[in-house]
């Protein structure tokens, strides 16, 4: 029983500084989901001159964009309690053809487990360990595509979207976990800026 003790403490001190110091062994992971994208925005102020000289600043207004929206993320650098990933989301349905189409690098922070399905295998010694549950926050920033209605016209814009999110996954098979993620951000573009807010569910699935 000591022995095994001895041997396990090894493995586990063996495992966590292999963690800390590589992240090859923790597999890749895909989500995709399904959610809403909601973005309220101000176009910027254009200077009108009028005929007597007069200077007149107008104001935009412009219909909120909400759309029912499709999302794509690979994290594809995994740590012991973070990851890098790259992400994406389009429009899919939306009520009056606005949308907004984005495509960001983010970094994630799990909060009480390790970030990803973790095996490691040596000389005939295996070890897998597969969080059950996790919860997460972190960020992301990206360039997007945005297509908006005012009262007179429908118009586009190029943004930058600075976002944090969090979200938790709970996994339900081997090589599935289901995934709650939430996001709210600034929006700073040519002509407009806003805010975006994002939900999505849907799922992930882990890399062999």
């Amino acid at each position: 029983m000591r022995k095994s003790l001895i041997l396990i403490t090894l493995l586990y001190s063996v495992v966590i500084n292999d963690l800390r110091a590589e992240s090859s062994s923790l597999l890749q992971n895909m989500s995709i989901g399904i959610g809403m994208v909601n973005a309220t925005l101000t176009e910027s102020q254009s200077t009108l001159e009028s005929e007597d000289s007069t200077t007149e600043t107008e104001v935009a207004t412009i219909n909120p964009i909400s759309t029912i929206s499709l999302e794509l993320s690979y994290h594809f650098k995994n740590y012991l309690n973070k990851s890098i990933y790259a992400k994406t989301f389009i429009p899919l349905m939306s009520s009056d053809g606005s949308g907004y189409y984005m495509a960001a690098l983010g970094i994630t922070y799990y909060l009480n487990s390790i970030s990803s399905i973790f095996n490691f295998n040596d000389q005939g010694t295996s070890l897998n360990i597969s969080p059950t549950f996790r919860y997460y926050v972190g960020g992301y920033v990206g360039g997007g595509y945005l297509v908006y209605n005012t009262e007179t016209a429908k118009k586009s814009d190029l943004v930058l979207d600075l976002s944090a999110s969090g979200g938790v996954d709970y996994k339900v098979s081997d090589e599935w976990s289901i995934k709650l993620d939430l996001s709210a951000g600034r929006l700073t573009g040519i002509n407009t800026t806003g805010i975006a807010i994002t939900a999505f569910l849907g799922g992930t699935y882990y890399l062999p």
